[in-house]
């Protein structure tokens, strides 16, 4: 083999994930494997070897959580009318923008509108044609004797894609949002963020004393549901709170302030793990 013991040993020890750990051990055993006799326990080989390294080395830095709960290539779009000034509602969703546009099709009942180029008589010359290009929507079929008009229907009837935020996308999930708001690069819910941070500080406050009991077994997909428990018992429960009214009455607000919690206890479930 080109590369020997030594090399994919330092691998084993340099890896930063588990992932490239995985990696490392199996380089590690086709090497045993390959210079143990034939009908030798080389799994046997491995595994002591290994087993040295995990109490030498100790376990493998920890890797961020909130990345392994959302796969890390999860990402969220609205579809919403290809038209500008038509778009005042949501009309689709997806984890990829072809999904969120074919489920905005779906949902109003329509379809891609397609167009054709073709020839029809000349409206000036007799015994003449014109280029047409015929557009065809659920509704109807129309020919236009102008690419730049035919492609104005099209879009039209067209429905475009934009990457939005987690908690855009679930509020949609839960029911219809009226009103977001460009954040960075992506579609966002319109609500006032120095408030949901000034709530997220009220929790974090009133969690010190308790976190250690609250995340000693939590596991992080778990970390949601207890983010909205955590909401409930320290602002829901206190009558003073600025934001005690907010949580129940808004909730898009409260969904914000919700998924702030879960990601500041994913943050806690990190330091667990790398402790």
């Amino acid at each position: 083999m080109s590369v020997n013991i030594d090399t994919v040993i330092a691998a084993w020890k340099s890896a930063r994930t588990q992932a490239d750990r995985d990696l490392a051990a199996e380089a590690i055993e086709q090497h045993i494997a390959h210079e143990t006799p034939e009908g030798a326990d080389y799994e046997s080989a491995t595994e002591e070897l290994i087993d040295r390294l995990k109490a030498e080395f100790g376990p493998v830095p920890v890797e961020d959580i909130r990345q392994i709960l959302r796969a890390t290539d999860v990402r969220h779009f609205i579809a919403v009318p290809a038209v500008e000034a038509n778009q005042t509602a949501i009309f689709g969703l997806g984890n990829t923008a072809e999904e969120a546009v074919a489920d905005a099709y779906a949902e109003a009942r329509t379809q891609v509108p397609t167009i054709e180029t073709g020839t029809a008589p000349s409206r000036y010359v007799d015994g003449e044609t014109e280029q047409t290009w015929t557009v065809t929507t659920t509704q109807s079929i129309e020919t236009f004797y102008s690419e730049a008009e035919a492609d104005r229907h099209v879009e039209a009837n067209s429905f475009v894609a934009q990457e939005c935020t987690e908690r855009l996308f679930l509020s949609v999930q839960k029911g219809s949002v009226n009103r977001w708001t460009t954040s960075g690069r992506l579609q966002d819910l319109d609500v006032d963020q120095g408030a949901v941070d000034e709530a997220l500080d009220e929790v974090k406050k009133r969690l010190i004393g308790d976190h250690e009991k609250i995340i000693a077994d939590l596991d992080a997909e778990d970390a949601l549901y207890e983010a909205n428990l955590c909401v409930d018992s320290t602002i829901g429960q206190n009558g003073t709170s600025d934001y005690h009214d907010a949580i129940s009455d808004n909730p898009e607000f409260r969904l914000a302030l919700d998924l702030a919690v879960r990601d500041h206890l994913l943050e806690l479930i990190a330091e667990r793990e790398a402790a």
